[in-house]
């Protein structure tokens, strides 16, 4: 439960600091690669590639792997979590956000620092 509230949370967030004009285009797009490199977000002829295996078993769902169509175009999430009834789990993540949140942001990722401090 406690995943899908902060889900709505940040979606509010974000429209609501996008309306005020507190995030613009540049913001967006930098949030939207923030979550592809957590979600190891690859079309699925790249992530093929990647791992040297045929096209039709990459757009399989396999062992954790999914598929996802974003904005008409398909690819494959693959970062280690698997969903399931209580929701996707994985330590490693956890890890890399508490890494990552020590970071210290520059202006060009002014985005996933408003993140960071909301979470």
């Amino acid at each position: 439960m406690k995943v899908r509230a902060n889900t709505e949370k940040l979606k509010d967030f974000i429209v609501d600091k996008f309306i005020n004009d507190e995030l613009d285009n540049e913001s967006l797009v930098q949030i939207i690669e923030l979550c592809g490199d957590y979600l190891n977000l690859k079309t699925i002829s790249a992530y093929a590639k990647e791992r040297k295996m045929n096209y039709n078993a990459a757009k399989k769902p396999y062992n954790g792997r999914s598929i996802r169509t974003l904005f008409g175009v398909k690819f494959v999430i693959d970062n280690g979590k698997v969903y399931g009834k209580a929701g996707f789990k994985s330590a490693s993540l956890s890890s890399q956000y508490k890494a990552t949140k020590k970071h210290k942001c520059s202006n060009t990722e002014s985005a996933p620092a408003l993140l960071y401090t909301m979470l």
